[in-house]
């Protein structure tokens, strides 16, 4: 099975934090883009068109700004244009204030089945640390429409780690999230870079430094406190109900393979990986001279696999295969006697301390 991605590069404003890729909200290139979606689509199906795909993906900068009748019209090109499974995930990334009771009926009917609201924090004061233009109380209003529009698949994220945050602040977010009938919640440490505008004031020293003993903490309660209300820690920054897990993200860390649309999108075939430009102007304009919008592309060797594959099942609580890693028994011992990890049948798996080292002793057992 394989999964598709469409990216929607259009926000309100750009978010103080955010390093992806997106534009300010215009009518005419957005125009544009919808247009362009549609020519790479019929570019790329021949390519893609032995594949069964079983999840979409809409995700962005700010997808639920477009029209539910062009978001239908989309998922009509790529049912014909792809061989999909019975009963596909089709998820849709949405922001407080832009989804009205109307809108969110709306998409249901276009066939989304599946919604990921990015609420972030329910303390007014960390929304405005994030540059969010949402406050506290249109996060629980716009989670409250949601599911009064019968959606019964639905995701939030979170971040925590922010400056200034304590435990007592990320413990009330958490508990007004678990107040919703949420199926899965997303919570993702701060991260930081100098080219975003609150990664600069960090480094400057502007904004207070996050401390990696705090964040650790933060993590730690995250999982003992949603485990308590029956979520499954089934990946470093994903809990889930049962049966609820996000399929099309399951796919990316199994390795299989995807196919995106959009501007800076990758694709995946298994062994070759390439990108769009991430300009969306540029994206548009290559469509629209018949071009395929690539940036970039590598071919990744048996063993490029097989450390990729290392780094990504280390991530998930299904863990790793013990015959991946047979040269490094004694790596393996050190993890199991420090608490770092467990053995599950044939199986290595991270506990929620290991988690926390994952990338650490990912490049352990890799080098």
């Amino acid at each position: 099975m394989a999964g598709l991605y469409v990216h929607v590069p259009f926000c309100l404003k750009k978010c103080p934090y955010c390093d992806f890729a997106s534009v300010p909200v215009q009518s005419d290139l957005q125009a544009e883009w919808l247009q362009a979606v549609r020519a790479e689509t019929v570019l790329r199906a021949p390519d893609w068109k032995p594949i069964r795909f079983d999840t979409l993906y809409f995700g962005g900068g700010t997808p639920s700004l477009l029209d539910p009748a062009d978001v239908a019209g989309l998922i009509d090109l790529f049912s014909g244009s792809f061989q999909w499974a019975r009963n596909p995930e089709i998820t849709l990334e949405a922001n407080p204030g832009t989804l009205s009771g109307s809108k969110l009926r709306d998409f249901r009917k276009a066939g989304i089945n599946r919604l990921s609201i990015g609420i972030q924090s329910f303390r007014d004061e960390e929304l405005q640390l994030l540059g969010r233009m949402h406050d506290a109380a249109e996060a629980e209003n716009s989670l409250a429409r949601t599911f009064e529009s019968g959606f019964e698949n639905v995701n939030a994220d979170f971040i925590y780690g922010l400056p200034g945050q304590t435990p007592a602040h990320w413990s009330q977010t958490l508990g007004k999230a678990v107040a919703f009938p949420l199926t899965h919640i997303s919570a993702y440490c701060l991260t930081w870079s100098g080219k975003t505008e609150l990664g600069r004031k960090i480094e400057s020293g502007e904004v207070e430094k996050p401390s990696e003993a705090v964040q650790s903490d933060l993590f730690l309660r995250t999982s003992s406190f949603l485990a308590e209300r029956h979520f499954q820690h089934y990946e470093i920054s994903n809990f889930s109900l049962e049966g609820r897990r996000c399929r099309h993200n399951e796919g990316y860390w199994k390795g299989n393979p995807y196919l995106g649309l959009g501007p800076s999108s990758h694709s995946f075939t298994g062994r070759e990986r390439y990108w769009n430009v991430s300009d969306t102007r540029e994206y548009c304009r290559m469509l629209n001279q018949g071009l395929r919008p690539c940036s970039g592309s590598e071919t990744l060797s048996r063993n490029d696999i097989r450390l990729e594959t290392i780094a990504l099942r280390l991530r998930t609580s299904e863990g790793l295969p013990l015959a991946m890693i047979q040269n490094k028994t004694d790596f393996c011992k050190v993890f199991l006697e420090n608490g770092l990890a467990r053995i599950r049948g044939d199986r290595l798996v991270l506990t929620e301390n290991g988690f926390l080292m994952a990338d650490e002793l990912a490049l352990r057992l890799t080098v």
